[in-house]
């Protein structure tokens, strides 16, 4: 997990989504990453990055990650 501001001064959180459903998770190729946040309300963002990427990825990577990430839109149970 990585924690960064983005640029209008709001905390994000980014985590990798694991893929623990497959028994062997790939070395390359494309990984989704989660950027949330819970201030003042909760958003969430995805975008897919290269395997590995979070780990090494500046302040200035993860801000930029964030600008292109589609918003989750999704709502479980009844409406």
């Amino acid at each position: 997990m990585r924690v960064f501001a983005s640029d209008d001064g709001r905390s994000w959180t980014a985590v990798p989504v694991k893929a623990a459903e497959l028994p062997n998770p790939p070395e390359f190729g494309w990984q989704a990453v989660l950027f949330r946040t819970v201030e003042p309300t909760t958003a969430e963002r995805i975008a897919y990055m290269p395997v590995g990427w979070l780990v090494n990825a500046s302040q200035d990577e993860l801000r930029a990650a964030l600008n292109q990430a589609g918003g989750v839109r999704a709502r479980w149970g009844g409406a």
